[in-house]
């Protein structure tokens, strides 16, 4: 995660400042928040219905070729079209 990014970021429960230190943010009050895959996880609760979405839409997005094709194209009635499809 770069420092610069961190420099915006705030502590969801107190609103104080964050640190990186060995992959994770930590702020003042102890606190820590994962960081995987350079996204910061501020969400500590996930019951059998987040982690089902998570899963979910981690799968559609690995999968380029469903959507790719469309990446670039100008006609917005045909990607709305497919997507409410």
């Amino acid at each position: 995660m770069k420092q610069q990014l961190v420099d915006i970021l705030a502590d969801p429960v107190t609103k104080g400042p964050l640190e990186i230190q060995a992959g994770q943010l930590r702020s003042e009050s102890g606190s820590v928040y994962p960081v995987v895959s350079g996204i910061p996880r501020f969400v500590k609760t996930e019951d059998e219905a987040q982690a089902q979405t998570r899963d979910t839409f981690a799968y559609k997005w690995k999968r380029r070729d469903t959507y790719e094709w469309m990446l670039g194209k100008t006609d917005d009635a045909l990607q709305i079209a497919w997507l409410l499809e």
